[in-house]
């Protein structure tokens, strides 16, 4: 590996890490680590491959698609049954003192969260791990570089995740995110985009947007 592949590797790691940090103080408004996402996942590294990358081929469709929209729907039931199975064993208690403390996720501004987690956060995270980590060739084997796209992938989730669920949970919840984000590279290995893995993203984020809404607007809570 060349000095420009370390640095880059560095970077990747150090963007991550600085997320985990970020989230796990609590220290920041919501809108305020999206800034900090936005510059760090999708400004910074999307200044630099502009001028070499059609955003038109970048989520241009693939002969799959229409079997994309149809898994689109499975994951969201999947979401949606799996949270009613495992509310059943209080698995969720912390989420929303979580959301609300942690994440700075409110009653107030959750309608515009809902949003942006969909059409902006989804995107932006698809473009950064799946597209950006995989368009640099850091190491010499693909399948290695989709290892570290995902193992990076799933613990930029810790700051957020670990106070909100008890720790098998959590657990579970991080190796599940690294496979997804193997699988994901995987699937876009048959587009040269990376409009799959994002409408994939996009349909995970709605189910876990209406889990987020029965918790947060629930009476109970």
């Amino acid at each position: 590996m060349n000095k420009k592949r370390i640095i880059l590797g560095m970077l990747f790691v150090v963007f991550v890490m600085s997320m985990i940090v970020v989230d796990a103080s609590g220290g920041f408004s919501y809108w305020g680590r999206s800034i900090l996402k936005v510059s760090m996942f999708g400004l910074i590294p999307g200044f630099f491959i502009v001028k070499r990358v059609s955003f038109k081929t970048l989520f241009s469709q693939g002969k799959h698609f229409k079997y994309i929209l149809l898994l689109s729907i499975f994951i969201i039931s999947v979401v949606l049954v799996g949270y009613f199975i495992l509310d059943q064993f209080n698995a969720f208690s912390s989420v929303s003192t979580s959301l609300k403390q942690q994440v700075g996720v409110t009653l107030a501004n959750y309608p515009y969260v809902f949003v942006y987690v969909i059409l902006i956060n989804g995107p932006l995270e698809e473009f950064y791990f799946r597209f950006v980590m995989m368009d640099v060739d850091l190491f010499k084997s693909k399948n290695i570089q989709a290892i570290f796209s995902s193992f990076l992938f799933s613990i930029y989730h810790v700051g957020m995740l670990f106070s909100m669920f008890p720790f098998y949970l959590f657990v579970l919840a991080i190796a599940g995110l690294m496979l997804v984000g193997f699988v994901f590279i995987k699937i876009n290995q048959q587009n040269k985009g990376i409009l799959y893995s994002t409408s994939l993203h996009m349909a995970a984020n709605l189910g876990i947007n209406i889990v987020g809404a029965i918790i947060l607007f629930s009476p109970s809570l």
